[in-house]
């Protein structure tokens, strides 16, 4: 009885074989098929390179629309800043009629801008703006270019 059951499966094996054309050998990266096997699977080999082809190409598109997302936030937060920090001048601006305005630049710092003949022409009159503007300068050595300072007049 084992030796009938044995023979149902190896002839199981050469019809199955036969069926897809003793084809298959394996190679590094996947499998190398010739006659019918190949003829059968080349579309849909063929649709499946197309297929990796677009998805490669639809991830390459995602990866420029992520860069671009970052940078529209990054532009995006800092619009946010100098909106909320106009709005904190515009509250100062109604009350205080006795100031000018500065719009800090590249480079600035509170010494430069007190020392400009402009302002006061005196660098040592920094805390003079710093005490103006506590509500949007945290550290008095770090102010950040756009920022709107109020520079109070003096008497």
């Amino acid at each position: 009885m084992r030796g009938f059951v044995l023979a149902l499966v190896v002839f199981g094996i050469v019809v199955a074989v036969n069926e897809v054309g003793n084809s298959a050998e394996r190679r590094s990266g996947g499998y190398i098929y010739t006659g019918p096997a190949k003829e059968r699977l080349e579309p849909y080999l063929e649709k499946l390179h197309l297929l990796k082809m677009d998805i490669e190409k639809k991830e390459k598109e995602l990866k420029k629309l992520e860069e671009t997302i970052n940078k529209r936030r990054l532009e995006l937060a800092v619009l946010e800043t100098k909106i909320a920090t106009m709005e904190k001048m515009r509250h100062r601006l109604y009350f205080r009629r006795d100031f000018d305005i500065y719009v800090v630049k590249e480079g600035d710092c509170l010494w430069k801008i007190s020392g400009k003949d402009e302002v006061y022409g005196d660098p040592s009159k920094w805390e003079t703006i710093y005490t103006a503007n506590r509500d949007v300068i945290d550290d008095p050595h770090t102010i950040y270019p756009g920022q709107i300072l109020i520079i109070p007049r003096l008497r």
